[in-house]
């Protein structure tokens, strides 16, 4: 809890910016995307059941922009981790989101940046798969 804390009070140091490890560069400022990639997600979440509106990249896109090759580990400010393989990054209903309301996604709302998916695959559970406050990635 006091991890969390401390991490609010911060929220100017980290609010754009992203750990990278093992990629093309050693750090991510989610500003710096192309807009070329961007996508507007229009999604309802899982807790409070409202619509909302994200701004993100596809995975394979942010994949490549990174120069990720066979998988992707994120790892979130309270340390969980979660990596996706090559299948999943490919798919076209995964997003890495880092705008809420055409705004920067603050640690408050769980931010700077988060996975989305836009559809539910009925053969696979995502929900544990799901991972938010991401502050570093690891190229595997």
């Amino acid at each position: 809890m006091k991890k969390l804390l401390i991490l609010f009070l911060l929220k100017p140091i980290f609010a754009n910016t992203i750990i990278l490890q093992n990629c093309n560069q050693t750090e991510l400022n989610l500003s710096s995307i192309p807009k070329r990639y961007y996508n507007q997600l229009y999604v309802k979440a899982p807790l409070d059941k409202k619509i909302h509106h994200y701004t993100g990249i596809k995975l394979k896109d942010f994949a490549n922009l990174i120069k990720a090759k066979n998988k992707i580990k994120f790892i979130a400010y309270d340390d969980y981790v979660v990596t996706f393989d090559k299948n999943e990054i490919n798919s076209n209903y995964i997003y890495f989101a880092f705008l809420e309301n055409n705004k920067p996604i603050p640690l408050s709302k769980r931010g700077p940046a988060k996975i989305i998916y836009t559809k539910k695959d009925n053969n696979k559970d995502y929900f544990f798969k799901s991972i938010f406050l991401i502050k570093k990635v690891i190229c595997e």
